[in-house]
């Protein structure tokens, strides 16, 4: 009897666990619906219209007050009716008191206020119209990134067309500094939404649960105001030159010297005048000196008779005397001709309006080309596929020999990259933890499928299209839990680690990129709230720049990432390079690793790392460094190697894996 109890109460438990999930996943879905509807590019557009104030361009860092006012449309506005103004992601907090008529203006108040940067106030044009402001964080809700948005909702006496409700965004009246606006350029849209009939319950229930809830969920309706406000942010003083050029060039031919000049922050710094000078190189034709005005905006590429006539590593130096900055560029390899593959670097992973990120897929392309100075590059927006505008885009933007750019997709915590634009990649079934069929279907080599740190676990990646894995971005380190340089965001450790996956025996190889939410691919350092580390570049090593190209250096891993810097990384053993598998006759064979490093500031050590272990570590002499070792310890069963390189500015970089075992 006490036996047949113990399953009837199992068969309970296991029934509520079933229907519970059941719910969760409905509610998830439901949420996740209710964003999608939000999307600036599906969300119905009615009546109102609205204007900020001032509407001029702010540089980034600085202290302002706005008034957002909206003008009420066709059918006004009832009781629980009202406006969401969404501040977007990067401005400081909005903050607010909800404190009972009485208590305004006086004493308590002043002192709950002062000093709050983004104090807000809400205000209409009918004396007799109570307004309440609430605020909550929706994420994707507006396609804005994470916007705070703040909801006016009217408690009593309507508003008829005309009318207006005024939001001051910063109000300085009552001892606040203002507002804050973003540490990055952009242009920001404060997206306007008018919902119908909110239900205050409901949004009660939301304040008292767990998790982010989507108050505009509450609403009987809703759409969006037809043209919205918005502000340009722009970079400040220069504070640095950044000069790129080619990793490796040839002996006699000529090559780009890219500069750009950023403010404090790492913006473009548009004003920036000034006469640079380029160091005399001995074996070298290069231009004496660039002219930047104002009008280049702080970003000039330019290509000049710049010629090594002799092979070797060379580094230009740069100057503005006037400005005070120095600069030194990436090393730069000159090898004769058809020597050697090329060393092409790229961010292929980063966000815009299209998701959670900010600045159109146009935007996007032209900064990683013209600003970040990148061969490669790819927009991996949150959807179930690569949508039809982003598909466009990337076709729109790739120039074979220039600029190469990748249909791609995030979901969950895994981004797919495809070689081709089909558009047969607009929906795709596949959830991440799954099965990946619905990728596999897509051919061989067509589909790339590859993980970053920060979500769930390690199951369901092991098909064969999972090649790579992202070892670093914003969120930094992921290259075992509790690594030590460039932390991983929050003090979290990340959930997958790249060891973790080799020990399980996943064979990926290894890069790094943004996962920058304001749409600075190359040169992010932007979360969808917080600042954070800068992102990371990948490189890849491959022949010539296309598409097939480079697709192929990544699916047979031959790559590798750096935190952002363009260190020079050489590792073979055996004349392998990085990511192959190398097949040996007999277990007690010799390896020889061959490691050369050509960095970007002093050398603080270089480790071979075997399987998860430092296994030999080289302190560093300079900026440049070479070393041969051999490895004779018997072959168990499959032994793997990857180089991991400190900088003195604490900047890394890691060769992917190369693989070893037994015919």
């Amino acid at each position: 009897m006490k036996k047949r109890s113990f399953f009837a109460v199992l068969s309970v438990l296991i029934i509520l666990m079933i229907l519970l999930n059941i719910i969760s996943f409905s509610d998830e879905q439901n949420v996740r619906e209710q964003w999608t509807r939000l999307s600036t590019s599906r969300i119905k557009i009615g009546p109102g219209s609205a204007e900020i104030e001032p509407a001029s361009s702010v540089t980034a860092g600085t202290v302002h007050t706005w008034t957002i006012r909206f003008k009420v449309g066709e059918g006004g506005l009832g009781i629980n009716d009202g406006v969401l103004f969404c501040i977007p992601h990067g401005f400081s907090m909005p903050q607010y008191l909800n404190l009972p008529l009485s208590k305004q203006g006086t004493r308590d108040h002043l002192i709950g206020v002062s000093g709050m940067a983004g104090f807000t106030t809400v205000s209409c044009s009918n004396p007799y119209t109570k307004i309440d402001l609430l605020m909550n964080f929706e994420k994707d809700a507006t396609r804005l990134a994470e916007a705070k948005n703040l909801y006016a909702i009217i408690k009593e006496n309507s508003l008829k067309k005309g009318d207006t409700i005024t939001l001051i965004y910063g109000d300085t009246r009552y001892g606040s500094p203002g507002s804050v606006s973003p540490f990055f350029a952009q242009q920001f849209d404060f997206a306007i939404i008018v919902f119908r009939k909110i239900n205050l319950n409901k949004i009660a229930e939301f304040i008292k649960s767990p998790g982010r809830q989507s108050f505009i969920s509450a609403a009987e309706d809703y759409y969006r105001i037809a043209h919205s406000p918005h502000l340009d942010v722009f970079g400040g003083r220069a504070e640095k030159l950044i000069v790129v050029s080619p990793s490796v060039v040839e002996v006699g031919k000529q090559f780009d010297i890219n500069i750009a000049v950023r403010d404090k922050y790492g913006n473009i710094s548009v004003n920036y005048e000034g006469e640079i000078e380029i160091s005399k190189i001995s074996n070298a034709i290069i231009p004496k000196s660039l002219i930047i005005t104002s009008s280049d905006k702080g970003c000039k590429k330019f290509r000049k008779s710049a010629t090594f006539n002799k092979t070797g590593v060379y580094r230009i130096n740069i100057k503005d005397y006037d400005n005070h900055l120095t600069v030194v560029s990436n090393p730069i390899r000159c090898v004769s001709s058809g020597s050697a593959k090329n060393i092409y670097w790229g961010d292929i992973h980063g966000h815009t309006l299209e998701s959670d990120g900010l600045g159109t897929v146009d935007d996007y392309y032209n900064y990683g080309r013209y600003a970040s100075f990148l061969d490669f590059c790819a927009i991996s927006d949150h959807a179930q596929g690569v949508s039809k505008i982003i598909r466009e885009t990337a076709i729109r933007h790739n120039h074979p020999g220039e600029f190469i750019t990748f249909s791609a997709y995030e979901i969950g915590s895994s981004i797919s990259y495809f070689r081709d634009h089909s558009p047969d990649y607009e929906d795709i079934s596949y959830r991440e933890g799954g099965s990946t069929e619905p990728l596999e279907r897509f051919g061989k080599k067509k589909v790339i499928l590859t993980p970053h740190m920060h979500g769930g676990k390690w199951k369901g990646f092991d098909s064969d299209i999972v090649r790579l894995a992202e070892i670093y971005s914003v969120w930094g380190n992921a290259e075992y839990k509790g690594a030590k340089e460039k932390k991983y965001i929050f003090e979290r450790d990340p959930s997958r680690s790249i060891q973790e996956a080799l020990k399980m025996g996943m064979k990926v190889g290894i890069i790094a990129s943004g996962d920058d939410h304001a749409g600075h691919p190359g040169y992010g350092n932007w979360l969808r709230r917080p600042r954070s580390n800068h992102g990371g570049l990948t490189a890849v090593i491959a022949s010539e720049l296309t598409k097939n190209e480079i697709f192929d250096a990544m699916w047979d891993r031959n790559v590798y990432a750096t935190t952002g810097e363009r260190i020079i990384l050489d590792f073979n053993l055996n004349n392998h390079i990085m990511g192959e598998e190398v097949y040996l006759d007999s277990p007690n064979e010799n390896r020889i690793l061959k490691v050369s490093v050509e960095a970007t500031a002093p050398i603080r050590n270089i480790t071979v790392v075997k399987n998860n272990k430092d296994w030999y570590t080289v302190k560093g002499k300079g900026v440049s460094e070479e070393f041969e070792i051999i490895d004779n310890e018997p072959i168990k069963n499959i032994d793997y190697y990857y180089i991991r390189v400190i900088q003195e500015d604490e900047n890394l970089a890691w060769s992917s894996p190369i693989w070893v075992s037994v015919k």
